[in-house]
């Protein structure tokens, strides 16, 4: 759970273990992301994301085929999105496809992204990955946009 904690836990031959205490970690909804996002912000941040020599480390997105071995439900994925910049923060994007969410009237896609400290890796936010997304993806637009018609004579 992302709060403070402090605890001790038994530990063999009677001696003890403190856990120290935890950052407070939030949870963020769509509309905070989008409140905490304005669109010329985050078309100027991401701009610079792409064009700097940031050292961020997005390594390949990793993809889970979940195989219901019964066949009640439609096979499901789960996709696992990390990415960090040593000493900054770390970030994991995780996303789930429930194909039979839909009979449900439920979102086939889900997805939460859990920001970290680069420096200790405990736990900052938990922040709507919905929504995350669909903001990134209209400012990659955005940006492909303004190239591509900046590139024609």
């Amino acid at each position: 759970m992302c709060r403070d904690l402090y605890s001790q836990y038994p530990y063999p031959k009677g001696r003890i273990l403190t856990r120290l205490r935890a950052p407070k970690c939030s949870s963020t909804t769509a509309e905070m992301v989008q409140e905490s996002l304005p669109w010329h912000t985050l078309i100027t941040r991401l701009e610079q994301g792409f064009s700097e020599e940031t050292n961020y480390h997005v390594p390949v997105r990793h993809h889970h085929t979940m195989v219901d071995p019964v066949g009640q439900l439609a096979d499901s994925t789960l996709l696992l999105m990390p990415a960090w910049k040593i000493g900054a923060h770390v970030g994991l994007k995780a996303v789930n496809v429930f194909p039979s969410n839909c009979e449900k009237q439920l979102p086939a896609i889900n997805g939460s992204y859990l920001l970290m400290s680069g420096t200790t890796g405990q736990a900052l936010a938990v922040i709507d990955g919905n929504e995350l997304t669909a903001r990134r993806t209209a400012t990659a637009s955005v940006l492909a946009a303004k190239y591509l018609a900046s590139a024609r004579p």
